[in-house]
């Protein structure tokens, strides 16, 4: 698996499973309601200006969950520190 961190604006999810991240710019708030229906509005939250860190690889759904930080920096150390073994150093 690869590092990958995306600058941009980004939907955050608190769910009962744990908090979800998506990009902002794939998905509308309508679309966050839709994923996660009875979830209530003050459990939605919008960033703007943020990195999303996770792991990723060439197939469909091979991916971690996005995590959210203030910088490209901070992302990729989270990534350093949760994923050592995958990053192939």
């Amino acid at each position: 698996m690869k590092p990958e961190a995306v600058h941009g604006d980004w939907w955050e999810v608190d769910t009962m499973m744990g908090i979800m991240c998506y990009p902002g710019d794939y998905f509308t708030r309508e679309d966050m309601n839709t994923q996660h229906p009875g979830i209530k509005e003050e459990c939605i939250t919008y960033h703007e200006d943020k990195w999303g860190a996770r792991m990723s690889a060439s197939g469909y759904l091979d991916a971690t969950d996005w995590t959210l930080h203030d910088s490209r920096r901070s992302a990729m150390q989270y990534l350093r520190e949760t994923y050592d073994d995958d990053l192939g150093d």
